[in-house]
Order: structure tokens, then C-alpha cells, then sequence
């Protein structure tokens, strides 16, 4: 692990019955706020783990419903004398300075849910003006849920392959760990969290823990690489194109092009791309992370092309009526720069320096302006599911993972690991999940019949870890 320590952390939020009528919940996913904050240091020499420490945080704004405190444990009660969102945000802060920074030492934050952990973070922060310090702003994270697939997947025999990886309580016992007879509160969840980091590093096969969601870097090369491509996640269901271009566009940042990830039976997946007309309106969406459309909290990261090619299969447009109105901006004109041209196929927007669509990798029509166009080592995937067209410097497919065609297969770790960027490198994906197959392919070993995806599966898996299809 290349870090000192991990810091462990768990959040409680308010909530209230999901199965309520919506229309009369008094708090929902994008209102919820945080009334614990709980962490746990692991030194990652000696994989000791610190005693659980706390803060809990009066909520301003939602109840503590009755709901709230059976998933939790928390009452009202318990909060009368609790400090607010700023004060335990400044004590989770001096701790890090007293007992990791100023120390010396190199940390990482470890959490169930990255994503869901930096959108209630960053969200809140924003309608409570309060400053989150560097640690938070744009933290290095390891997401567990991922790391106990790369685990799982190093450990044929391990007992994770019928265990939701969400289910602490279920990962714990699978794994022949004790814990509380129920896991509700933050303290409870982070030091069983704790339990389970450290069980996986005592059994670590050296693919776990290794490269964690680093926003910080992600942020640093989509600016070295003066990218105009965000991915947008946790949209309203059923966002517009107006909509959503309109979000934008009332921010300075009024996109050239919009392109949705598409889920099962071309359904809306709630994320997908916006291309920004320049790398500083780029910049200028990536500071909307955390701010809502439509009371959802969007999550707007750095990406590229190299992604935007990953997911040519599983993206189409936005739909242009249906939702809702609130941001609608009219007609869009999405104007390219010069010598941008349409997909005579697909209609998919490419940018100048393409020499075939991006989408379908149709040819570009005569008369189109395509500087640099296809490097003479550029390569196409041999895999007959895929087919996609590969820059020189790669040695493995970035849409599927298989190799190229004169490089030795050989054991690796995961080309798309995780997060919402991927630089030339590949190492980077943009779901949030493991991605293609890097792995070398072994006797038994079966890839994914969904054209949506061709995931490369292990022989012992019945169903797609990707995407759940039965293994044929």
C-alpha cells in the first residue's frame, strides 16, 4: 500500500422511509444531512487500527425521524448538545493535521462509497458556505465496495462471490469476522470497515489498496491536457438535453455537446459526457460538482477523450423533451470549433483531429479537416465482440482490455480500475467500477455476451461482475 495509513470513515445522515409517499417525505437523498462523522486510522506497516473516534452534528435543517434512528441509533435526543456541520469538519481536520500530517505521515481515506461520500460532503458544504479543508476538498479515496472486488477477484475461493459487497454486516461474516449484533451507527459501520481493511492487507495478493480515486491528480492532468470532456453522474431521471444544457449554461459554461450513457434497453443511466465548448468552461462545469438540478446532487468530474472512446457503445443524446423545464434553454446550437465535423452515420460530433466517428468509426467524409488522423501503429482490437480502434502507445484495448495482438498476455491488474478519468495510461476508468479485463486469459475464463459490454470473466463466475448477464 503506498501510504503510511488509511483513514477510515464513515458518516450517519438523516433520512426517513423510503417507502413513504415522496410527496410527504420530510428528507430525501438530496437533502439529507450529516449528524456523525466517524473515523479510524490503519498503519498500513503494522495494519493496527485506532480506537473509533466521533462527532456528532446537530442537523439544521431535516428531523431525525423515526426512520432515521433505526438505521442508525441516533435520537434527537442525542443531538440537542451536538455541534454543527463546520465545527465537526474542523475537528475531523485537526485531527488529520495533529496525528497524520504532522506526523509525517502519507494517508488515504478509505470509505464504503466514494462517490456517494464526496457528493454528501461537498454538497452540504455548499449550502452551508462552509470551506471543506485540502484533505476533503479534493481527497485521494479508496472506495471499499471496489477494492473488495479486486479482492474478491484475487481470491477464487474467498466466500464474497454470493455477498452484496455493500452489505457490511454480510462482507464481515462472509469473511468470519465478529461484529455487533447490528451495524447502525457511524462508529459501528467505520470500525467494522476498519476490521475488513485489515483482513484483506493480511491477505493481500498485491492488487488491493494499491491505486486509490485520486480527484486531486485527476483534476491536475485534465488541465495538463487541457480536456474539454466532464462526466456528469447522478442527473434527474429522465433529464432533458435542454435541461441539462441550460443547468450549464447558466453557469458561463453553455456545452458544444451532450452525450448520455445509456443503461439497459437504451434507458437513461443517470450520468453521462458534456463537452465544453473550452478547456475553461470546462473548468468552469468541474466547479459544479456537488451543486443540484431538479433537488439531485450532480457529481461533474474531469474527463477526456480517452474515456468518451471507452464508452462509444453505451452512449446516445439526451432526449429533448419530456422532463423537466426548470433550466430548459430552448433550442441548443451545438457549434464546433473549426474543422469539427458530424458522423455522416451516427451524427456523433467529432472533434477536428479525428480520422474516423468516435461513435461508430465510420471514416471521416472527404473535405473534413482531420490533422494528425491515424497514427500508421495504431491498432484494432482482434477481439471479434469489439473491434475497437486502439492508439499506438496501448498495449491492451481500452474499451475491452484484450492485448494487442504482439504483446504477451500476462496477469495485471485491472485496466480501468476506478474514478472518472483516464489518462493516456489507462489508469483510469469513468463508472466507478472495475473495467475491462487486463487480466491474462486462462483456460475456463469466458467473456461477457452483452453488447454492451464484453467483459472478460473469470472461469468460476456464473454471471457477468460487470453487468449480471449469465454466463453462456
Amino acid at each position: 500500500v503506498p501510504y503510511h495509513a488509511l483513514l477510515v470513515v464513515s458518516l450517519s445522515t438523516t433520512s426517513d422511509d423510503p417507502a413513504a409517499d415522496p410527496a410527504q417525505a420530510r428528507v430525501t437523498k438530496d437533502n439529507a444531512e450529516i449528524i456523525d462523522i466517524a473515523w479510524s486510522v490503519l498503519n498500513t506497516a503494522n495494519l493496527s487500527v485506532s480506537p473509533v473516534k466521533h462527532v456528532p452534528i446537530k442537523p439544521v435543517d431535516t428531523p431525525v425521524t423515526q426512520h432515521c434512528t433505526t438505521q442508525t441509533g441516533i435520537t434527537e435526543a442525542d443531538l440537542v448538545e451536538a455541534g454543527n456541520f463546520a465545527a465537526a469538519i474542523d475537528a475531523l481536520e485537526f485531527f488529520v493535521k495533529e496525528s497524520l500530517a504532522g506526523q509525517q505521515l502519507s494517508f488515504c481515506l478509505c470509505t464504503q462509497d466514494a462517490w456517494a461520500f464526496n457528493a454528501q460532503l461537498k454538497s452540504e458544504a455548499a449550502r452551508k458556505e462552509v470551506t471543506l479543508p485540502a484533505s476533503l476538498r479534493n481527497p485521494s479515496i479508496f472506495d471499499l465496495k471496489q477494492e473488495l472486488a479486486k479482492w474478491s477477484a484475487d481470491h477464487a475461493t474467498a466466500p464474497l462471490a454470493a455477498v452484496e459487497l455493500d452489505d457490511l454486516a454480510a462482507v464481515a461474516g462472509a469473511l468470519g469476522l465478529q461484529t455487533p449484533d447490528k451495524i447502525a451507527s457511524a462508529l459501528e459501520h467505520c470500525a467494522v470497515m476498519a476490521a475488513i481493511v485489515r483482513h484483506m492487507l493480511t491477505h493481500d495478493q498485491g492488487t488491493s489498496f494499491r491505486r486509490p480515486i485520486d480527484t486531486g491528480a485527476d483534476l491536475e492532468q485534465f488541465k495538463a491536457e487541457q480536456s474539454r470532456v466532464v462526466y456528469l453522474c447522478g442527473l434527474p431521471e429522465n433529464c432533458t438535453q435542454p435541461e441539462l444544457h441550460g443547468w450549464l449554461a447558466q453557469a458561463g459554461c453553455p456545452p458544444e455537446t451532450l452525450w448520455m450513457i445509456c443503461g439497459a434497453e437504451g434507458r437513461a443511466s443517470g450520468s453521462g459526457f458534456a463537452i465544453a465548448r473550452t478547456h475553461e468552461e470546462a473548468l468552469q462545469m468541474v466547479t459544479l460538482n456537488g451543486q443540484q438540478l431538479r433537488n439531485r446532487v450532480v457529481d461533474v468530474s474531469p474527463s477526456n477523450e480517452h474515456v468518451l472512446e471507452a464508452a462509444r457503445g453505451m452512449t446516445g443524446p439526451f432526449p429533448v423533451a419530456g422532463g423537466h423545464a426548470g433550466y430548459a434553454s430552448g433550442a441548443m446550437a451545438m457549434h464546433g470549433r473549426p474543422g469539427d465535423w458530424a458522423c455522416p452515420s451516427c451524427q456523433f460530433h467529432n472533434f477536428a483531429t479525428r480520422q474516423y466517428c468516435l461513435k461508430c468509426q465510420t471514416p471521416a467524409p472527404a473535405g473534413a479537416s482531420t490533422p494528425g488522423g491515424r497514427h500508421p501503429h495504431d491498432w484494432t482490437c482482434p477481439n471479434a465482440h469489439c473491434g475497437f480502434l486502439n492508439y499506438a502507445s496501448r498495449s491492451q484495448c481500452l474499451r475491452c482490455g484484450s492485448y494487442r495482438p504482439d504483446v504477451p498476455v500476462v496477469a495485471s491488474g485491472y485496466a480501468m480500475p476506478h474514478g472518472g478519468y483516464a489518462g493516456p495510461a489507462g489508469n483510469g476508468g469513468m463508472m466507478g467500477g472495475p473495467g475491462g479485463a487486463a487480466h491474462g486469459f486462462r483456460p475456463g475464463d469466458w467473456i461477457c455476451p452483452n453488447p454492451n459490454c464484453y467483459f472478460q470473466n473469470f472461469a468460476s463466475r456464473t454471471a457477468c461482475y460487470r453487468c449480471h448477464t449469465p454466463n453462456p
